[in-house]
C-alpha cells in the first residue's frame, strides 16, 4: 500500500471556507443596492501535483481546485443570492517541497446562478446582472499552514467578479472582495515525492507558426430589451514560443458586430450617411502556457473603425486550449477600457 501511494501522480483533498466581505462600488447606482456585507460558504475539492508533467515542475507543482460557493448579498429584494461553480489553478509562491507553509495565488473561471437578476417588470433596480447565469472570475491570495499530517488551515483574500459579458443588458457587473477562513483535509495519508527533471523543465518547441482563427458570440442590443445580435471575428496572426512558459502573438483581426449595425440603423442623429459597422485591428499578445492550456492576454489598436472612431484600443483576456499541435479552441472576453463588448468562442488552425 505504501509503495502504491508513493507512486501516485496526484493526491486529493477536500475542504471548506467561510467568508465575509464587501461589494466594490465601481458605479454610482451600485451604492444604492448595498445593504450590508456579503457572507457565504465555499466547498472545495483539490488535486495536488508532484511534477509528473513538465509544466507542473515549471510552475512549482500547482494545485487544481474546484469549488461550489454560496453568497448572501444582504439585499434579497434586488440582488438576491448567488451559487457559483468555479475551477482553476493555484500557484505556490514559495517552495512547498520542504515547508509546511503555503503561499498561493489562485485564478479561476466558472458560472454562477443569480436567483434575482434584472427583470424589467419585477426587478428593474438590479442593473448589475441581467442574466440568471453570468460568468464568474476569481482571484485569490492565501496563506495555508499544515497543522497535522492531513489537516491544513489558512486565510485568503478573495476577489470575485460576476458579469454577463454583454450577452444581455444592463450589465454593470458585480465585484466582491472578501476575507476567507478555511481548512482542508488530505484524503491520502502519504504523498509522493516531488519530481525534479531540469532537462524536462527547460525543453520547449521554438518553431514559429502562422495561425488563422474564427470566432463568434452574441451581444445585447440597445436599448434594454431590444434582444441580442450575432458577432463574428477572424484573425490571421504569427506566434512563437520564446520560453518554456511564454508564447508571443502578433497579427491582424477583422470584426463584425451585428449589434452595432442595428444601433447605427436605429440612430436618428446620423444624417450624413450610415458608417460601416465593421472594424479592423492590429493585435499583439502573450500566452502563458500550462501544458495544452494557455492563459491569453492581448491588446489591439483599430486601424479601420468608421463608427465610434474615438474607441481606438481594445483588450482581450481568456483561455486557449491546444486540442492538437495544429488545432486550438478559445474562450476570450473582448473589452474596451474595461467595459465588456463580447465573449468570443473560437476555433483555429496553425501552420
Amino acid at each position: 500500500m505504501f509503495a502504491q501511494e508513493n507512486n501516485a501522480k496526484y493526491t486529493y483533498s477536500s475542504g471548506a471556507e467561510i467568508f465575509k466581505g464587501f461589494i466594490i462600488q465601481h458605479h454610482d447606482v451600485i451604492g444604492d443596492l448595498i445593504r450590508g456585507h456579503p457572507t457565504g460558504i465555499s466547498l472545495k475539492f483539490n488535486r495536488h501535483s508532484y511534477g509528473n508533467k513538465a509544466w507542473e515542475q515549471r510552475y512549482g507543482y500547482p494545485t487544481f481546485s474546484s469549488s461550489l460557493s454560496y453568497y448572501d448579498l444582504k439585499n434579497d429584494n434586488v440582488l438576491g443570492k448567488i451559487v457559483a461553480l468555479n475551477i482553476g489553478l493555484g500557484f505556490h509562491l514559495n517552495d512547498i517541497t520542504s515547508s509546511k507553509n503555503d503561499i498561493q495565488l489562485y485564478l479561476g473561471y466558472g458560472l454562477a446562478y443569480f436567483n434575482n437578476s434584472y427583470d424589467p417588470e419585477t426587478n428593474n433596480k438590479n442593473t448589475v446582472i441581467s442574466s440568471h447565469l453570468p460568468w464568474n472570475v476569481n482571484l485569490r491570495l492565501g496563506y495555508k499552514r499544515q497543522i497535522t499530517r492531513r489537516l491544513n488551515a489558512g486565510v485568503t483574500i478573495h476577489v470575485s467578479h460576476f458579469s454577463n459579458g454583454s450577452r444581455t443588458v444592463p450589465n454593470y457587473g458585480l465585484n466582491i472582495v472578501s476575507a476567507n477562513l478555511g481548512a482542508s483535509y488530505m484524503l491520502q495519508a502519504d504523498k509522493p515525492s516531488y519530481q525534479k527533471d531540469l532537462k524536462l523543465v527547460k525543453s520547449y518547441n521554438t518553431k514559429s507558426y502562422f495561425n488563422i482563427d474564427y470566432r463568434m458570440g452574441g451581444t445585447a442590443r440597445k436599448p434594454v430589451g431590444a434582444g441580442s445580435s450575432p458577432y463574428f471575428a477572424m484573425s490571421v496572426f504569427w506566434n512563437k514560443r520564446i520560453s518554456n512558459k511564454s508564447i508571443i502573438d502578433a497579427g491582424v483581426e477583422g470584426f463584425m458586430n451585428k449589434g452595432i449595425e442595428e444601433e447605427i440603423k436605429n440612430n436618428p442623429t446620423l444624417i450624413e450617411g450610415i458608417p460601416d459597422y465593421k472594424a479592423i485591428g492590429l493585435m499583439v499578445g502573450h500566452e502563458l502556457i500550462l501544458e495544452k492550456l494557455a492563459f491569453v492576454t492581448q491588446v489591439g489598436v483599430y486601424v479601420y473603425k468608421p463608427f465610434n472612431p474615438t474607441e481606438k484600443i481594445y483588450a482581450k483576456i481568456g483561455l486557449k486550449y491546444y486540442i492538437t499541435d495544429h488545432i486550438f479552441g478559445s474562450f476570450i472576453l473582448k473589452t474596451h477600457y474595461g467595459v465588456a463588448e463580447v465573449m468570443e468562442y473560437g476555433i483555429g488552425y496553425r501552420l
